[in-house]
């Protein structure tokens, strides 16, 4: 059985983005939907609204933080997972969250242009290696925000293909000697 699932909606309120006592990163969003609908003898419809709390973690986390802000339509492709706990007053709680394997900003309504993130690879002090990116804007531009209408969203960032890194590389080399 999976709990894989698909959400598209707004967010609710600017992504807060915080690190743990390890240095995780990990961004929290929420995240409303609405469903219109016409109900049966009814004369107006029908709109229900939902609120997910959404929790991404790592390089994504920082890149939503830094990419996305209150009112963006976003499409999240995540797991439904369970908190429960205890308060002060021995009361018991539960949520349910969507943690994100994935964030991207919806073009249904809008338009945007993706800002690459460039990986590179050092080797660390105990002799293993790094990967690190720094974001670039496809198009030469150094901007991360772009104006949309009435409001402005960045993309969220695509890593870099790793080996467009090397000299000589041509993503498109097969099909151009087979034309």
């Amino acid at each position: 059985m999976s709990n894989h699932l698909t959400l598209t909606g707004n967010i609710v309120r600017d992504p807060e983005l915080r690190y743990t006592a390890g240095g995780s990163p990990r961004a929290v969003m929420p995240v409303a939907t609405s469903r219109r609908f016409q109900a049966k003898g009814a004369d107006q419809p029908t709109e229900v609204t939902s609120f997910f709390t959404v929790i991404v973690w790592g390089q994504l986390a920082e890149h939503v933080s830094e990419s996305l802000r209150k009112g963006d339509r976003v499409t999240i492709s995540g797991r439904v997972e369970q908190r429960s706990w205890v308060d002060e007053a021995q009361q018991r709680h539960s949520s349910f969250d969507i943690v994100a394997d994935d964030v991207a900003a919806s073009l249904r309504f809008r338009t945007a242009r993706i800002d690459r993130t460039a990986r590179a690879v050092t080797e660390a002090p105990d002799g293993t290696e790094e990967t690190s990116g720094a974001t670039q804007a496809a198009g030469g531009s150094d901007s991360s925000s772009f104006d949309t209408g009435p409001s402005s969203f960045a993309a969220v960032g695509q890593p870099a293909d790793p080996q467009a890194d090397q000299p000589g590389f041509e993503p498109f080399d097969e099909f151009a000697a087979a034309s």
